[in-house]
């Protein structure tokens, strides 16, 4: 619109001569601000556009960064889940060490103090002797 405008004022100032009010007139109060203008709102979408690209710019950045959050979070969950489950089973074979040793413990002191045999699995067959049916060994009922 400012550039047909300007073209008119173009064409009327030619039409005058060179000499006349009117021109001078045209060419200092109407065509100089209107290109001023015109100069301006060309600026003006200049910057706008580079606004509407900047944040262009932002929301891409934005999305990109959701992604890698997410990415993060799942790698993140991922590595928790192992390092619980290496802790359970570290904490689970604790467990059985600890309880293997206090069965041998046990066992040893059964052995020391009941003699070779530390099974429990004792049968009566006729009377008082009494065996072990893992070991054989012989010993008495009341002994155990």
């Amino acid at each position: 619109m400012g550039r047909l405008i300007d073209r008119r004022l173009q064409d009327a100032i030619a039409a005058r001569d060179a000499d006349d009010p009117r021109r001078r007139f045209l060419e200092e109060e109407l065509l100089f601000p209107l290109r001023q203008r015109i100069v301006d709102l060309q600026q003006q979408l200049a910057v706008s556009q580079q606004g509407v690209l900047a944040l262009e710019v932002i929301i891409c950045n934005n999305r990109e960064l959701m992604r890698g959050v997410d990415r993060a979070i799942n790698v993140t969950v991922s590595a928790l889940t192992v390092a619980v489950t290496v802790a359970m089973a570290m904490a689970m074979a604790n467990q059985r060490l600890v309880l293997d040793r206090v069965e041998a413990l046990n066992t040893t002191t059964s052995q020391m103090i009941g003699g070779p045999c530390a099974s429990k699995a004792w049968t009566s067959r006729s009377g008082p002797p009494a065996r072990c049916s893992t070991c054989r060994c012989s010993r008495r009922l009341s002994a155990r």
